[in-house]
């Protein structure tokens, strides 16, 4: 079986450990790669970007034509012709398995400046998801949603991405090494991320007004808005300096992967004010370091995780803690099980996985 995987051109982190996993575990299978988009400057890793096409949005349907199953990872990269095009061809729908990142689950209406533009695009986009045959979730309340939401008769299937099958990350011994050097090193400043991207659901700027009152302590704030919307990441920049100064740092421009993870490494506290599912890999890193999490507690992440027993915060408790009780270290034990019995267990993820390629 011919299998094409099409990705669009943001988070080139968890496209890359995806196609190495896929390179890896599933050789048996033909599998191949394209992205969305100009290519020149997304990859860091030269063996990952040799294997993938660059294709426009104009490309899909013909590439679509020449395999067996189409793996769209997210449908935000799907314009209407594409959209029209594929309820015009149920036959090429039918081989599409949507494995969806959140937003396009979550927040699929999108408002563009044109109002009938937006009419067109969001109905399209509601007709290809009443009508797809196979859903892939990321996290398992994604296919709770689905179902509830949509009410169709797809296939469903949970299969987390890759967590760090590719990094001594996933030796727990490392993983304490990191700490213990942390907490040598440290400085009394206490570091505070406040989301990963420059994504609306997130809601940055309510973050930096429930922080404020902390703007005279020993702290910086750090916000990640190197993806995701240009104009809502200078709006999110401009509030971060005009409430903290030189006590915030944004970063704008993208990091390689091992610098990425050594930035989560310094952070004491991470903030993600959204109710979707969003931001995985930054979550389950920083809680496998002891990292404290705040989570919105209507997000289906926070909820999910209560269930599981995992040592999360409700965001709403910033309202009341004193600054010296924010940033207490979380209890690793249950997310590393957690972990290694899901996304870094290999087993898990052929398994998952498979489901999806057989």
């Amino acid at each position: 079986m011919k299998i094409l995987h099409i990705f669009p051109r943001a988070n080139y982190m968890v496209t890359t450990n995806f196609t190495k996993f896929i390179n890896e575990y599933f050789q048996n299978s033909s599998h191949s790669f394209a992205l969305v988009g100009e290519i020149e400057g997304f990859y860091k890793d030269e063996k990952v970007k040799e294997q993938v096409m660059p294709i426009e949005r104009s490309d899909i349907p013909a590439m679509m034509k020449k395999y067996d199953r189409i793996i769209f990872h997210s449908m935000f990269f799907l314009g209407p012709k594409v959209m029209l095009w594929l309820l015009l061809n149920k036959s090429e729908l039918n081989k599409v398995y949507w494995v969806s990142w959140g937003g396009d689950l979550y927040q699929w209406r999108i408002n563009y400046n044109s109002k009938f533009y937006s009419m067109i695009h969001n109905s399209l986009m509601y007709l290809i998801i009443k009508n797809i045959k196979n859903f892939v979730a990321i996290f398992p309340k994604d296919e709770e949603y689905f179902k509830q939401k949509f009410k169709t008769k797809a296939n469903t299937i949970v299969a987390s991405y890759v967590g760090w099958s590719y990094e001594s990350i996933s030796n727990k011994d490392f993983a304490d090494e990191i700490v213990k050097q942390r907490s040598q090193t440290r400085t009394k400043t206490i570091n505070i991320q406040v989301g990963h991207s420059a994504n609306q659901s997130l809601q940055h700027i309510e973050v930096f007004k429930k922080l404020l009152k902390y703007k005279d302590e020993d702290v910086m704030i750090h916000v990640p808005i190197n993806y995701g919307g240009k104009d809502y990441g200078d709006k999110v920049e401009k509030a971060a300096k005009d409430y903290f100064g030189s006590k915030a740092v944004c970063y704008r421009d993208m990091m390689c992967k091992e610098d990425y993870n050594k930035f989560l490494a310094k952070m004491d506290v991470a903030i993600f004010n959204s109710t979707r599912q969003i931001g995985l890999y930054n979550v389950y890193y920083l809680l496998f370091l002891g990292k404290r999490i705040y989570l919105n507690s209507e997000s289906v992440v926070y909820k999910y995780f209560m269930e599981q027993d995992i040592d999360v915060s409700d965001y709403k408790l910033l309202d009341v803690l004193k600054f010296k009780q924010i940033y207490k270290m979380s209890d690793r034990d249950k997310i590393f099980n957690y972990i290694n019995r899901t996304i870094n267990n290999p087993e898990y993820l052929i398994n998952a996985w498979s489901k999806a390629f057989s």
